[in-house]
């Protein structure tokens, strides 16, 4: 089942309403992001052209936590005179404002009954979208999040919750039916499995913690394949950070708390959004307060490198000669190629089998950029347009050291200090994967990935410190 078959308790919706909302926190711990009160004031009609930049401030608004704002916005952009599938979009963009704007109140001074109103809004909208456009399952996602966070407010109202739980309960299983691959979905689904009813054994909890981290996993690596140029800028594209911010969540609360990695994931989230107030001001701080004094200290990063198997496969790649600057150019050209005749397999990368330091001039280096790929529609791969080229990347055994493209430098060297003091010769150029490709170029999270092979000699270069 979806959810456990149990009665709505306080226990249960606190439950609920954490891991569905987009902070994805328990509210006796801080869960949602904003503190402001001010009512929302009314501006006049957008036309469909001005929707995507209203759009753009309600994501915004949302992060910010600013629930004025959010009110504004939706009294903004108003439901005008379009095609179905457009009004969809406006009405799901309309929904989701008060969704946010509800959810940023519950750390709020808000009297509940001016929440619920904001969640009464957000669910008419999102069932107006869905009316519109029955093919349109991000409708649901709000919906389904939105009429949980009203049993929540209802919990001591049975006749009310009692109509609730059930229809977000089938919803949710038809939603996951018909678009098991949409990330924000799964970002829902992953919360109902993380959530255990009263009463189950520690090791079941942990059961149920393991299965949602696995689908937060896969909704990531959804996410992060999904086009970065969506096909309207009407349609939902958000997700990625939000799946972050849940795995940092979920590793700092489960049974046996993993800090370390609910850092990294915080930290990924905030390169994506570094104005993200829930996690920049609250859950890193919780993360900070549950370290032990040991943690709160760096390890070097060969302390960090690890010996993964990494799969290879068809890659579309591309020859570039010059300086890094180039790396935004080539990379948005790369995407547009992928999104026009492919589908992505994992993350984009760079092999970089030249050291800058060995060159005279910075526009002599030599370095490629690629993504793997498989068909859209055979099992064949189109030829791409020149310069572009297929080629196969092989399964190799490589040190990985995750870091950010600020560091990158740093920790790049590290691992070559790392290879002969654990007797490893690097067997082929160094790669690394940027993990997203938005928000500060800095604070971008990569991999970085050595191919090596064990010295046939067994060689060791004693550890100097």
């Amino acid at each position: 089942m979806l959810f456990a078959d149990i009665g709505l308790s306080k226990r249960f919706c606190a439950a609920r309403v954490s891991q569905m909302t987009f902070s994805s926190v328990s509210l006796r711990v801080g869960v949602i992001f904003g503190l402001l009160t001010t009512a929302a004031t009314a501006q006049g009609p957008q036309p469909v052209a001005d929707a995507p930049r209203v759009v753009e401030q309600i994501q915004r608004a949302d992060y910010e936590g600013d629930r004025a704002r959010l009110g504004q916005l939706y009294a903004t952009l108003r439901p005008v005179s379009a095609d179905g599938t457009v009004l969809a979009r406006i009405h799901y963009w309309r929904g989701f404002a008060m969704w946010r704007r509800g959810m940023n109140a519950f750390n709020d001074s808000a009297p509940s009954d001016q929440i619920g109103r904001d969640f009464t809004l957000a669910i008419a909208e999102f069932e107006r979208s869905s009316q519109l456009d029955g093919s349109f399952v991000d409708s649901n996602v709000g919906l389904i999040s939105s009429l949980q966070a009203l049993a929540f407010l209802n919990v001591d109202n049975p006749s009310v919750t009692q109509k609730l739980i059930p229809r977000f309960v089938e919803l949710l299983k038809v939603s996951v039916a018909a678009a098991p691959l949409n990330p924000r979905l799964l970002w829902v689904l992953g919360a109902s499995q993380w959530y255990a009813a009263p009463g189950l054994s520690a090791a079941e909890v942990a059961e149920r913690q393991a299965t949602a981290m696995a689908t937060y996993e896969r909704a990531l690596a959804l996410a992060r394949a999904q086009p970065r140029t969506p096909a309207s800028p009407l349609e939902p594209t958000w997700g990625e950070a939000e799946i972050l911010m849940n795995l940092a969540w979920s590793n700092l609360n489960r049974t046996r708390p993993d800090v370390v990695a609910a850092q990294q994931f915080a930290t990924q989230a905030l390169a994506l959004v570094p104005h993200w107030h829930y996690v920049r001001d609250i859950l890193m701080l919780q993360i900070r307060e549950a370290q032990s004094p040991t943690e709160r200290i760096q390890p070097p990063p060969e302390a960090r490198v690890r010996i993964l198997q990494v799969s290879g496969g068809s890659a579309l790649l591309r020859n570039v000669t010059g300086d890094y600057s180039q790396h935004p150019a080539v990379f948005a050209e790369l995407f547009r190629v992928r999104d026009r005749q492919y589908l992505p397999v994992g993350d984009c990368f760079g092999i970089y089998p030249i050291d800058p330091d060995t060159v005279e001039s910075s526009g002599s280096l030599a370095w490629q950029i690629g993504v793997r790929v498989v068909s859209k529609d055979s099992a064949r791969l189109a030829k791409p347009p020149a310069p572009y080229r297929i080629a196969q990347l092989p399964d190799v055994e490589a040190a990985v050291l995750e870091t950010t493209v600020q560091n990158a430098a740093v920790d790049g060297l590290s691992i070559l200090r790392w290879l002969p003091e654990h007797g490893y010769v690097q067997s082929g150029p160094t790669r690394m994967e940027y993990l997203t490709h938005e928000g500060s170029p800095m604070l971008i999270p990569a991999r970085i990935i050595v191919p090596i092979k064990k010295r046939k000699t067994g060689l060791v270069l004693p550890p100097t410190r």
